[in-house]
Protein backbone atom coordinates (compact mmCIF):
# COMPACT_ATOMS: atom_id res chain seq x y z
CA UNK A 1 0.00 0.00 0.00
CA UNK A 2 3.07 2.98 0.03
CA UNK A 3 3.39 2.77 -3.23
CA UNK A 4 -0.74 4.26 -3.60
CA UNK A 5 -0.68 7.94 -3.52
CA UNK A 6 -2.07 9.56 -0.19
CA UNK A 7 -5.07 9.58 -1.18
CA UNK A 8 -6.11 6.46 -2.75
CA UNK A 9 -3.97 4.82 0.53
CA UNK A 10 -5.97 6.34 2.72
CA UNK A 11 -9.06 5.44 1.24
CA UNK A 12 -7.85 2.12 1.27
CA UNK A 13 -6.68 2.36 4.95
CA UNK A 14 -10.05 3.32 5.73
CA UNK A 15 -11.58 0.27 4.15
CA UNK A 16 -9.01 -2.43 5.80
CA UNK A 17 -9.78 -0.58 9.00
CA UNK A 18 -13.59 -1.48 8.56
CA UNK A 19 -12.55 -4.89 8.62
CA UNK A 20 -10.19 -5.01 11.09
CA UNK A 21 -12.65 -3.45 13.83
CA UNK A 22 -15.95 -5.72 12.35
CA UNK A 23 -13.35 -8.65 13.11
CA UNK A 24 -12.83 -7.29 16.33
CA UNK A 25 -16.16 -6.55 17.51
CA UNK A 26 -17.38 -9.88 16.30
CA UNK A 27 -19.46 -8.50 13.76
CA UNK A 28 -21.26 -10.88 11.37
CA UNK A 29 -19.90 -10.78 7.73
CA UNK A 30 -23.62 -8.96 6.51
CA UNK A 31 -23.36 -6.47 8.91
CA UNK A 32 -19.79 -4.99 8.66
CA UNK A 33 -19.27 -1.62 7.36
CA UNK A 34 -18.21 -2.64 3.66
CA UNK A 35 -20.04 -3.24 0.53
CA UNK A 36 -21.98 -6.30 0.29
CA UNK A 37 -20.12 -7.79 -2.85
CA UNK A 38 -16.87 -7.64 -1.08
CA UNK A 39 -15.04 -10.13 1.55
CA UNK A 40 -15.57 -10.20 4.80
CA UNK A 41 -11.79 -11.45 5.93
CA UNK A 42 -11.36 -13.04 9.14
CA UNK A 43 -8.32 -15.30 10.29
CA UNK A 44 -7.98 -18.33 8.97
CA UNK A 45 -9.39 -20.90 11.66
CA UNK A 46 -12.79 -18.92 11.32
CA UNK A 47 -14.75 -20.65 8.62
CA UNK A 48 -15.11 -17.97 5.69
CA UNK A 49 -18.57 -16.64 4.71
CA UNK A 50 -20.97 -17.89 2.13
CA UNK A 51 -23.25 -15.67 -0.86
CA UNK A 52 -22.56 -12.51 -1.75
CA UNK A 53 -20.51 -11.35 0.77
CA UNK A 54 -17.77 -14.18 -0.12
CA UNK A 55 -17.27 -12.63 -3.59
CA UNK A 56 -14.37 -10.78 -3.51
CA UNK A 57 -11.17 -9.72 -1.98
CA UNK A 58 -10.66 -5.90 -1.31
CA UNK A 59 -7.27 -6.09 -2.13
CA UNK A 60 -5.12 -8.87 -3.98
CA UNK A 61 -2.89 -9.25 -7.56
CA UNK A 62 -4.16 -7.35 -10.32
CA UNK A 63 -4.71 -10.31 -12.48
CA UNK A 64 -6.72 -12.24 -9.86
CA UNK A 65 -8.85 -9.22 -9.18
CA UNK A 66 -9.56 -8.37 -13.00
CA UNK A 67 -10.92 -12.25 -13.37
CA UNK A 68 -13.24 -11.86 -10.37
CA UNK A 69 -14.71 -8.70 -11.53
CA UNK A 70 -15.19 -10.90 -14.62
CA UNK A 71 -16.79 -13.84 -13.01
CA UNK A 72 -18.63 -12.01 -10.32
CA UNK A 73 -20.21 -8.88 -11.63
CA UNK A 74 -19.46 -9.80 -15.27
CA UNK A 75 -17.16 -5.78 -15.15
CA UNK A 76 -14.68 -4.99 -18.15
CA UNK A 77 -12.36 -2.06 -18.22
CA UNK A 78 -14.04 1.16 -19.30
CA UNK A 79 -11.37 3.60 -18.56
CA UNK A 80 -7.91 3.80 -16.81
CA UNK A 81 -5.54 6.40 -15.68
CA UNK A 82 -2.18 7.23 -13.98
CA UNK A 83 -1.71 8.52 -10.50
CA UNK A 84 1.38 10.89 -9.48
CA UNK A 85 3.62 7.81 -11.47
CA UNK A 86 2.89 5.43 -8.28
CA UNK A 87 -0.17 4.00 -9.17
CA UNK A 88 -2.79 2.97 -11.95
CA UNK A 89 -6.64 3.65 -11.23
CA UNK A 90 -8.98 2.02 -13.85
CA UNK A 91 -12.93 2.16 -13.87
CA UNK A 92 -14.81 -1.49 -14.45
CA UNK A 93 -18.26 -1.40 -15.59
CA UNK A 94 -20.66 -4.26 -16.63
CA UNK A 95 -23.75 -4.32 -18.82
CA UNK A 96 -25.93 -4.20 -15.69
CA UNK A 97 -24.66 -0.95 -14.50
CA UNK A 98 -22.22 -2.26 -11.66
CA UNK A 99 -18.51 -0.39 -11.34
CA UNK A 100 -15.56 -1.10 -9.45
CA UNK A 101 -12.72 1.44 -8.94
CA UNK A 102 -9.43 -0.66 -8.76
CA UNK A 103 -6.17 1.08 -7.80
CA UNK A 104 -2.69 -0.78 -8.79
CA UNK A 105 0.50 0.20 -7.37
CA UNK A 106 4.16 -0.65 -8.51
CA UNK A 107 4.44 -3.04 -6.35
CA UNK A 108 1.41 -5.01 -8.49
CA UNK A 109 -0.82 -5.08 -5.67
CA UNK A 110 -4.45 -3.94 -6.16
CA UNK A 111 -7.23 -2.63 -4.07
CA UNK A 112 -10.89 -1.53 -4.55
CA UNK A 113 -10.96 2.13 -4.00
CA UNK A 114 -15.21 2.00 -4.45
CA UNK A 115 -18.22 0.34 -5.99
CA UNK A 116 -21.16 1.28 -7.18
CA UNK A 117 -24.45 0.78 -9.40
CA UNK A 118 -26.32 2.80 -11.53
CA UNK A 119 -23.38 3.37 -13.83
CA UNK A 120 -24.37 6.13 -16.78
CA UNK A 121 -21.46 6.94 -19.03
CA UNK A 122 -21.67 10.58 -20.41
CA UNK A 123 -21.79 11.20 -23.89
CA UNK A 124 -18.38 12.85 -25.07
CA UNK A 125 -18.09 16.46 -25.10
CA UNK A 126 -17.25 18.08 -28.37
CA UNK A 127 -14.40 21.13 -27.73
CA UNK A 128 -12.73 23.32 -30.00
CA UNK A 129 -13.41 25.49 -33.14
CA UNK A 130 -16.80 24.91 -34.74
CA UNK A 131 -18.07 23.15 -31.88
Amino acid sequence: MKHLPAAAAFTAIIAVSAVAIAAQDNARPDTAPLPERFAYSEPASVSQPSGPTASLNLCGEREQMVQDLDREFREQPLASGLVDQDAVMEIFVSPGGTWTILATGTDGLSCVMAVGEGFDAAPPRITGVGA
